[in-house]
């Protein structure tokens, strides 16, 4: 009786482990630990200087996270990353943690920190933003540590550039279309 229970056990485990439901419930599990700690932790309670110090440090670069343009990207691109991949309970956490708005807009995102996606994109064509910034980065070299305001600029530039060869390449070829028929004409 007691093998068959334990079999039992072996395979709702297993079960449970193909479908993803036990690391769902590890990480909600994670999820309401953080939390409860992070409650604990914020009630005021004696701490040696030099655990306060550092406490101190923490908090003010999360902080720095909100009040900065920078801050906001970096944690919205790590919020839609982990929307992309539905890793919700972690994305709990992580909202919880750095103070990060539950909600956003991808297409607004994307346009902040100048990726272009197509807002009728299919979810199964669809890569994370982030997947966008680092093929970006791999391309850029050095323009990579660009703001984003300054790369959109560049990429106007290119395509402004790129148009006027364009243009310039279409009157050439227009010119010379005409001096052939006029030396068709002269003979």
């Amino acid at each position: 009786m007691a093998d068959a229970i334990d079999e039992l056990k072996d395979v709702v485990v297993a079960t449970l482990e193909t479908r993803g439901v036990l690391s769902k419930i590890r990480a909600q599990l994670r999820h309401e630990v953080f939390l409860a700690l992070e409650e604990e932790d914020s009630k005021q309670r004696p701490e040696d200087d030099n655990e306060h110090g550092h406490k101190a440090s923490v908090a003010a670069r999360r902080a720095a996270l909100s009040q900065s343009e920078e801050g906001v990207l970096m944690t919205q691109l790590v919020k839609e990353f982990m929307d992309f991949y539905e890793l919700d309970y972690s994305l709990s956490t992580f909202c919880a943690e750095a103070k990060v708005p539950r909600h956003s807009n991808r297409v607004e995102l994307a346009n902040k920190i100048g990726v272009r996606v197509e807002i009728d994109e299919r979810k199964e064509d669809q890569v994370p933003l982030l997947m966008h910034v680092l093929r970006g980065a791999g391309r850029a070299g050095v323009q990579q540590h660009q703001h984003p305001q300054q790369q959109q600029q560049q990429r106007f530039e290119m395509n402004a550039k790129q148009m006027q060869d364009e243009q310039q390449q279409q009157q050439q070829q227009q010119q010379q279309q005409q001096q052939h028929q006029q030396q068709q004409q002269q003979h």
